[in-house]
């Protein structure tokens, strides 16, 4: 029997050695998303209408234009941003290294001999080697690398989302402690204006000076409250600077006039697009693919590795009798590499991939609930704040007509100006009340725009 004849049993032979040592161990893949959904969600969320609205919809043109800025100026984005260069660099590596190799190779030396002859060498060798990938252990390695990349573009997306939640979130407090210090101001001069009747009236001996002793604490309260919202505004302004990747001599938030803050946004949507818009979510996606990719390569680890390999050359002792026809050599052949004993350490690795998908998995699980108890809970905060700012609408609304008959009564007669003072300072403490409540709802708009996962870059 030839060496053609051997060579198909030889094959033969060594499929059932890699046949016989493949491992036991196994790993179920499960789809996660299907099993935790819940049907009643889903049903109920169907129900409600759910246009969809992204964070251009708070229609601020100063809002708009500090989150173009953050996105773009902000460190933090720009090293996610580096690191997807790097991992897109990774990919492209190796997709090289799946192609064939080419090495050139030009040597010279001398050998001496025990009676102490030298011998001069010169070679000239071209090399080619390519590694089949009969187990497809190439392709795992590049879609991991591509799993990589992906996740890195998931970290810029949840990065994005989070930068953007703040800058709106900090922008639209500055806005509220704008108000706030209107509000107060307003309410001192009432103080002050109360304090003057209050002395009237203790002049004509109504009330005693105990009454003004209070009246001036209260005015010193609210030059306390004046104050510590100022520097409250100073460190949200700071803040907002910080965001924006600004030092704080680089920016300034100046106050405006009519501000009104922008109406609540409802929505719902599926448990499906919900889970399928969130990068956590997808992010715990790439990294399980990631896990379940890595168990099957080290798998693979228990097949042997078989490459071609050709070279062609020249050699001679004298060189200019290098690239003379006799000087040519050249081989074609294939190695097969295989271990056959390596005292348990790929079925360890193999085990140990195994435990790390299946922690993935239980991470994917925690994330897949988290995402259903944090879109829930957006739609909870919602529908409350909806009702508390219908309260708070309410209660203005009668403050103001309480207050416009303690006036209209006032020109009669029949009430006193002190009285219309404090109706104005209670109007005052109801204005403000609202505009709490609609901060109040616009930051459940801000936790609903991150529940769902809304890019700020998808318009």
């Amino acid at each position: 029997m030839n060496f053609c004849q051997k060579l198909p049993l030889f094959f033969a032979y060594l499929s059932l050695i890699c046949i016989a040592s493949c491992s036991t161990i196994k790993l179920d893949k499960q789809d996660v998303m299907a099993t935790l959904t819940p049907e009643f969600w889903e049903q109920q969320q169907n129900e409600i209408e759910h246009p969809s609205f992204t964070w251009r919809d708070f229609e601020d043109s100063k809002l708009k234009e500090l989150t173009e800025l953050a996105l773009t100026n902000n460190p933090d984005i720009y090293s996610i941003v580096l690191a997807i260069q790097s991992a897109d660099l990774a990919t492209k590596e190796q997709e090289a290294n799946n192609g064939i190799n080419y090495n050139i190779e030009a040597r010279t030396g001398i050998n001496k001999t025990r009676k102490d002859d030298k011998q001069t060498n010169y070679a000239l060798n071209a090399n080619t080697s390519y590694e089949i990938d009969f187990w497809n252990k190439k392709t795992d390695k590049l879609a991991i690398a591509e799993l990589n990349v992906l996740s890195q573009k998931i970290l810029l997306k949840t990065a994005r989302i989070s930068l953007t939640s703040s800058i709106a979130e900090t922008y639209f407090t500055v806005r509220l402690q704008d108000k706030q210090l209107d509000f107060q101001r307003a309410t001192l001069t009432e103080l002050e204006h109360q304090k003057e009747m209050l002395l009237a009236r203790k002049k004509a001996g109504i009330i005693t000076s105990l009454e003004i002793n209070n009246q001036d604490v209260e005015i010193q309260t609210v030059k306390a409250r004046i104050e510590d919202l100022t520097s409250q505004r100073i460190v949200s302004e700071l803040t907002l600077g910080n965001l924006l990747g600004l030092p704080p001599h680089q920016f300034s938030l100046a106050p405006r006039a009519n501000f009104i803050f922008p109406a609540q946004l409802l929505t719902a949507e599926t448990p499906s697009q919900v889970l399928r818009h969130r990068p956590d979510i997808q992010l715990a996606e790439a990294k399980l693919q990631s896990a379940y990719k890595t168990f099957d390569l080290t798998r693979k680890s228990l097949y042997p590795n078989i490459t071609l390999t050709a070279n062609s050359g020249f050699a001679s002792n004298a060189l200019s009798d290098l690239l003379k026809n006799n000087a040519l050599n050249w081989t074609l052949g294939a190695d097969i590499i295989y271990t056959l004993l390596d005292t348990g350490t790929r079925e360890r690795n193999i085990q140990q991939a195994k435990i790390n998908a299946e922690l993935q998995l239980n991470d994917y699980r925690k994330v897949i609930l988290n995402a259903l108890k944090d879109v829930e809970s957006a739609l909870a905060s919602q529908a409350s704040g909806k009702r508390q700012l219908d309260i708070a609408k309410l209660r203005l609304k009668a403050q103001q007509r309480l207050t416009f008959e303690t006036q209209e009564r006032y020109k009669y007669g029949s009430v006193s100006a002190f009285n219309v003072s404090i109706q104005k300072r209670i109007l005052i403490s109801e204005q403000e009340n609202l505009l709490q409540q609609q901060l109040t709802n616009v930051r459940s708009s801000i936790l609903l725009l991150k529940a769902l996962g809304v890019d700020p870059e998808e318009v």
